[in-house]
């Protein structure tokens, strides 16, 4: 069985897939590099996940899991990287503010008002943008089992 924190990575995950996908390439977990015919890429992965006090012994638990979604964008020739990045970046956000996760125990998807910039060394042509994500969520008493 899957713990809840992975079940909450991978509804994510299916979410920014279902078409139009928010990037040519998607990846959960782990980072490669984008391939020369690849202009976009998201990598997402689990940064935290905190349990709330139970108020019950025998209540559900609920927890507050931090999500990274680290998107990848490479400009054209002169093109400026970061604004390139700006149609992902919007297509990403808005995803994320229509997933529907209940059926995962899922009760709200918050993402970030933060957005860290940067180059990757490797090329000059391709920026890194994090985005984050908060998602409050339950598991059955005293388990990581997801409550669905």
């Amino acid at each position: 069985m899957t713990i809840a924190q992975i079940q909450v990575r991978n509804g994510l995950r299916d979410a920014l897939a279902v078409a139009p996908a928010v990037a040519d390439v998607l990846m959960v977990g782990k980072y490669r590099p984008l391939a020369e015919t690849e202009a976009t890429g998201v990598v997402l992965r689990l940064e935290r996940s905190l349990q709330d006090e139970p108020l019950l012994a025998d209540a559900p638990e609920t927890w507050t899991t931090q999500l990274a979604l680290d998107v990848y964008v490479r400009a054209a020739g002169t093109d400026d990287p970061e604004e390139a990045a700006g149609p992902v970046l919007a297509a990403v956000y808005q995803r994320l503010r229509e997933v529907e996760l209940a059926h995962l125990g899922v009760n709200a998807v918050l993402p970030s008002t933060e957005l860290q910039f940067g180059l990757v060394d490797a090329d000059p042509n391709v920026v890194g943008v994090s985005v984050f994500v908060t998602v409050q969520h339950e598991t059955n008493a005293r388990t990581l089992d997801p409550r669905n």
